[in-house]
C-alpha cells in the first residue's frame, strides 16, 4: 500500500515546508482534512475524526490548548512522537 504524505506549509514559522504521514495515527482520519492550531507555540494539525492535535515538526501527540483545559489545564504536554514525520527539500 502507498503511502500518503501530507505536506503543510507554516507561514508562521518563516514558510517551512513539513511533511507527515496523511493519515492520523490514532485512527487513520485523513489529515488533509485538519486544521491547523497554535497550540503553545506549536503548530499542530486537529485531526478531523478525534481531535488529536499533532505537531507538524515533530510529529508528537500534543495535549493542552482549550478543549483540554478540564482534563490537563492549560498546560500544553507532549505524548511522545506517534506520527511519522518525513525530511522535505524544496528546490
Amino acid at each position: 500500500i502507498p503511502r500518503q504524505v501530507l505536506l503543510v506549509l507554516d507561514k508562521k514559522d518563516g514558510g517551512n515546508v513539513y511533511a507527515l504521514d496523511g493519515r492520523c495515527f490514532h485512527a487513520g482520519a485523513p489529515l488533509e482534512l485538519s486544521d491547523i492550531e497554535d497550540i503553545g507555540g506549536r503548530s499542530c494539525l486537529r485531526c478531523p475524526m478525534h481531535s488529536y492535535r499533532i505537531d507538524i515538526k515533530t510529529g508528537e501527540h500534543i495535549l493542552g490548548g482549550a478543549n483540554d483545559k478540564k482534563k490537563h489545564g492549560i498546560k500544553v504536554k507532549s505524548r511522545g512522537v506517534c506520527q511519522r514525520t518525513h525530511n522535505v527539500r524544496v528546490d
